[in-house]
């Protein structure tokens, strides 16, 4: 099976609370795991940054759900593409609120939620400039500030439901 990693970003349509990230995680494990999808959840400041890992046609169905989820809005997709591994093989979703009590997660802390599950960097999987321009949006939407993208990598347009036909 080969595996595909989809990173897409969208805003929160409620308050961050321990009750909503535990529906979210509740629901990622009974879907998630009988599909075969891992990933990341990342929340700062009423914004999500996802990453879902699995089988094309999986990763494209998940998607396809979680654009229909009320509890975020503006979904937009920033890549869809093929990897030789898992990142989070052991997580149905891990989910991290990147502010807590409106301390910012360390530089160190946030390296070891994002690091692969077997602890080595493998940058031929995601390329850097996908990497940077996903996290550029991030901040940009978390801070407010303007997102240039003129400054970041060119990437191919694809869509999940093409890549999975």
């Amino acid at each position: 099976m080969h595996i595909y990693h989809l990173v897409f970003l969208s805003r929160a349509t409620s308050p961050a609370s321990d009750a909503l990230f535990e529906s979210i995680r509740n629901c990622a494990e009974r879907n998630n795991t009988a599909n075969q999808i891992t990933g990341l959840l990342l929340h700062c400041a009423g914004y999500y940054m996802e990453v879902l890992e699995g089988a094309a046609r999986d990763v494209a169905d998940t998607y396809a759900r979680v654009n229909n989820d009320a509890r975020h809005t503006d979904i937009e997709c920033l890549y869809f593409e093929r990897s030789p591994h898992r990142f989070y093989p052991d997580w149905s979703l891990g989910v991290y609120e990147l502010m807590r009590t409106g301390v910012p997660v360390s530089r160190n802390e946030l390296r070891r939620i994002l690091e692969p599950a077997d602890g080595v960097t493998h940058y031929n999987q995601m390329s850097y400039g996908r990497v940077v321009r996903a996290f550029e949006k991030f901040r940009s939407l978390v801070t407010g500030s303007s997102f240039n993208e003129a400054n970041l990598p060119s990437l191919d347009d694809c869509c999940p439901a093409d890549l999975a036909a």
